[in-house]
């Protein structure tokens, strides 16, 4: 499974219905899947449900890597960039809609619960499925919910101007973490923001080499500490080296990762997926040094 999902992030796959029908038809998975049958569920939810393993995993190639000398971490240069969330513009609400939307949402569980269990089984599956989906959606509409307190407290901080701290706090009832950010073309939409910290290359590196060092995700864009540092000038002149370390892993990680928007919800599913991408990177960058490293 691991084999799988680096080879898919690889190859710009980051869908689990895509991976699946390539599992079935294409060689170089059918070969990875060894005989196995898998299906898109198992895929998906292997994908996001290992946070711990993959951070442990990147803790381990990074320090193979710094081990052999290939990597040395003198200087971290971080840099993020917005990446649009699974959620619309129209699904951010206020609380009273979020309260209605959750009566209704729980009084069509009753309901569903209440029709007749000598159904088909055609239809009892149906009905299973819509209750499932229903209970996702009543989960997504509780955290929004939980939510608004810590984002009415943020809202009202003294350095927000008048009219901002006056505006209604709206929360996504699809995905309750993501929050409405200024993208790349000016646009607000609502995305996450996740920082990758990066290292030039070591000893013996090959020309353009670089390794990610550790990744997160956050969906607020913190940015009061930076600006305190960029008043001197010699972060000024640090600061220059930024782009020619952090900006190739952006336009890789987006044009040949694929990494333009989420599929799934939540911050700890996006951490998952950023996770994947950054083993991924570092894989494809540095596989014959990480193959002479027994510590992997």
């Amino acid at each position: 499974m691991v084999a799988l999902w680096l080879y898919a992030t690889v190859d710009g796959v980051g869908n689990g219905r895509k991976l699946d029908r390539l599992c079935r038809e294409h060689d170089a998975y059918k070969w990875l899947c060894g005989g196995v049958t898998l299906n898109y569920h198992t895929l998906n939810d292997f994908r996001v449900a290992h946070e711990q393993a993959l951070d442990e995993l990147m803790t381990r190639v990074v320090a193979a890597l710094t081990a052999q000398g290939v990597v040395r971490v003198e200087r971290i240069t971080q840099d993020g960039r917005r990446v649009r969330a699974s959620a619309g513009n129209s699904s951010f609400h206020r609380e009273a809609t979020l309260q209605r939307h959750l009566a209704q949402t729980r009084a069509y569980i009753e309901e569903l619960k209440q029709q007749a269990d000598d159904e088909p089984a055609e239809a009892a599956r149906q009905r299973a499925a819509r209750e499932r989906a229903a209970r996702e959606k009543q989960a997504r509409l509780e955290q929004a919910l939980a939510l608004l307190p810590e984002l009415r407290a943020a809202q009202d901080n003294p350095r927000n101007s008048k009219q901002q701290r006056q505006k209604p706090v709206r929360v996504s009832s699809t995905d309750p973490e993501a929050r409405k950010m200024k993208m790349g073309d000016g646009g607000i939409r609502p995305a996450y923001n996740p920082p990758r910290r990066t290292t030039g290359g070591g000893h013996g590196i090959r020309r353009g080499g670089r390794a990610l060092v550790g990744v997160d995700v956050v969906n607020t864009p913190g940015t009061t500490a930076w600006r305190q540092r960029m008043q001197t000038e010699a972060a000024r002149e640090i600061y220059k080296q930024r782009a020619a370390v952090s900006e190739t892993i952006n336009a890789e990680t987006k044009c040949r990762f694929g990494v333009r928007a989420f599929a799934v919800r939540g911050l700890r599913k996006v951490r998952c997926v950023v996770l994947w991408m950054a083993l991924a990177y570092n894989l494809l960058h540095f596989a014959q040094e990480l193959l002479r490293c027994e510590v992997v």
